[in-house]
C-alpha cells in the first residue's frame, strides 16, 4: 500500500489497468517526482468481486480528484501537526 499526502497528487484521471490478465478501466494517480499509481477498483457482484465498470470507476475518479482540489485550496497546517 502507498501512503502519500493530496498534496504530492498531481492529477488523478481515469486510464486503464489489468485485472485477471484484461484490461479493465482504472483510476491512475499521478504522484510528484514519482510513477503512477493505477488500481483496478472493484465492485460486489452476486456471489463475488467483479471489476468496477467504467461508469463506477469514472465517479470515483471525480470523487478522488476533487479531494485533491480542495487539499490544494485548504490553508497549510503552521503548527507542525
Amino acid at each position: 500500500m502507498v501512503s502519500v499526502g493530496w498534496d504530492q497528487v498531481t492529477s488523478v484521471t481515469l486510464g486503464e489497468g489489468t485485472a485477471a490478465a484484461t484490461p479493465r478501466p482504472a483510476v491512475v494517480v499521478a504522484l510528484v517526482g514519482g510513477p503512477n499509481l493505477v488500481v483496478v477498483p472493484a465492485r460486489n457482484g452476486d456471489g463475488g468481486v467483479l471489476p468496477a465498470n467504467a461508469g463506477q470507476t469514472q465517479a470515483l475518479v471525480d470523487a478522488f480528484a476533487a479531494h485533491a482540489r480542495a487539499a490544494r485550496r485548504a490553508p497549510t497546517d503552521t503548527k507542525g501537526y
